[in-house]
C-alpha cells in the first residue's frame, strides 16, 4: 500500500493537483466557513443545498439538479451528494 502511495503521488497530475490546493487554501477554508454558516438542520438542508448548486453552475457544471433529499447532480452523471 505504501508503494501505491508513494506512486500516486509523484504522478504529475497529482503533484499539479497538490500544487493548486496549496495555492488555494485560503479561499478553501473560506468557502467552507461560508457553507457552514448556512443553517442545515436535518430535514432541512435546502438552503444550503441551492447554495451548492449554484457553485457548481458557476464553476461550469451543466445541469445541476437537486433531488427532494437535497442531493445534487448533473445530468448523465453520478449522483455527487454532499454533507449537510
Amino acid at each position: 500500500m505504501d508503494r501505491l502511495i508513494a506512486e500516486l503521488a509523484g504522478r504529475s497530475d497529482v503533484l499539479a493537483a497538490r500544487d493548486w490546493l496549496q495555492r488555494h487554501d485560503e479561499r478553501t477554508l473560506a468557502l467552507q466557513c461560508e457553507i457552514a454558516a448556512i443553517a442545515a438542520p436535518t430535514g432541512a438542508e435546502g438552503e444550503r443545498g441551492r447554495f451548492l448548486a449554484q457553485r457548481m453552475r458557476e464553476a461550469g457544471l451543466a445541469d445541476v439538479r437537486q433531488d427532494a433529499a437535497n442531493r445534487r447532480r448533473t445530468a448523465g452523471t453520478p449522483l455527487l451528494q454532499t454533507p449537510a
